[in-house]
């Protein structure tokens, strides 16, 4: 398995958020939640990525992750490049996600001179710059055009077809069906949706 979660619970005060929940993921699979808004998807997905801890319960596989939240962890004063950079050194794997990204003609343009759809580019592209053999997505394709919506959904399925995997919160369709499971986040328990 590339990530294993067991009996997680989260409570924000009085608030259960996550109610003994149970996760694991194999090489190679998409894996879909759903729910609704507030119901403690970001959250579930925070934990599995190592970013935020579980009151209990246990995370295996999370520190491999790339994590992309769902709003965009990028430095507005600083370039694309210099972006890409805080989370690698390495001129090889730079070179290819500016590439896979269609970054190139913007790699030295502050961000806080992108549109909305080329920041979560930029996001999906720091989250894949280390290569990780898990990716841990938050509404991935929020504010992208139909266009980037299709070139990001390539690579998620490039991505899985090399034997990565990836978890997935979402509210879109086509993504929803690329998933090989499917689950529902409501009152704080995991339900597989058959």
């Amino acid at each position: 398995m590339m990530l294993t979660a067991t009996n997680l619970c989260k409570k924000y005060g009085s608030q259960l958020i996550l109610n003994d929940v149970s996760l694991s993921v194999g090489e190679g699979e998409c894996i879909g939640i759903i729910g609704r808004n507030g119901c403690g998807k970001s959250t579930l997905l925070s934990i599995l990525g190592g970013i935020e801890r579980a009151d209990s319960g246990k995370v295996a596989g999370g520190a491999r992750a790339g994590y992309l939240p769902q709003i965009n962890p990028l430095l507005d004063d600083a370039t694309v490049y210099e972006n890409l950079c805080l989370w690698s050194s390495d001129k090889e794997n730079l070179k290819t996600v500016i590439t896979d990204y269609d970054l190139c003609g913007i790699k030295n343009r502050k961000v806080s001179k992108l549109s909305g759809g080329m920041k979560r580019r930029l996001a999906i592209a720091c989250a894949m710059v280390k290569r990780p053999g898990i990716l841990m997505m938050d509404e991935p394709t929020t504010a992208l055009d139909i266009e980037y919506k299709g070139i990001i959904h390539q690579e998620m399925k490039a991505y899985i077809e090399k034997g990565n995997s990836i978890i997935l919160v979402t509210h879109e369709k086509e993504e929803m069906e690329m998933c090989d499971r499917l689950y529902s986040l409501e009152n704080g328990a995991l339900n597989l949706i058959p």
